[in-house]
């Protein structure tokens, strides 16, 4: 159970809290613990530029994979929110995900879906079910108004990236619940 000042803390999923002790243990012998885990957010961010451009590559071709990193690199309000020990760095990733999953789903419908399921997954475990909630309600909007996503294609990935998710989204809650069912 995630603890703050020896007080149960459920208000996030602890998979950012996680990924932040790891790195503290794995830099921390080069660095101050501090600074140790701080390089999470590091590690996410690179994920989220490498997602986008995987994603505008995808979408605008092979020569223009540039373009979404380098416009996300422009955003003012980035930069602080990205030195933040917050949550919001691994939710920032799990969108470029789902992004990267949504945009594969015309020509790989199971890999697409995979993603599309890891990002809907990875976004409940960083910040709660929110999240999961706005990617799940994208692919909706996306099915209802774009053709392509009514497709067989489209089904196949959804029935993947349900299969993706479930392992995410029963993760935590299960082991909470059997850890401290009340």
């Amino acid at each position: 159970i995630p603890a703050l000042a020896g007080e149960p803390f459920l208000r996030y999923p602890p998979f950012y809290y996680l990924s932040a002790a790891v790195a503290g243990k794995m830099f921390g012998a080069f660095l101050p613990l501090h600074d140790a885990v701080r390089l999470v957010n590091l590690i996410y961010s690179a994920l989220t530029f490498g997602l986008l451009a995987a994603t505008a590559r995808e979408l605008n071709g092979s020569s223009r994979g540039w373009i979404a990193p380098a416009l996300m690199l422009g955003c003012i309000g980035l930069v602080f929110p990205a030195h933040l020990l917050t949550p919001d760095n691994a939710l920032l990733t799990a969108f470029a995900a789902a992004l990267f999953g949504l945009s594969l789903i015309a020509r790989r419908p199971v890999r697409g879906g995979l993603i599309l399921g890891t990002g809907i997954g990875l976004a409940f475990l960083s910040k709660g079910i929110a999240g999961s909630v706005a990617i799940a309600f994208s692919f909706a909007v996306l099915a209802a108004v774009a053709p392509r996503y009514r497709s067989r294609d489209a089904a196949i990935s959804a029935v993947a990236a349900l299969g993706a998710a479930l392992p995410w989204l029963l993760l935590w809650p299960g082991t909470l619940f059997a850890s401290a069912p009340a």
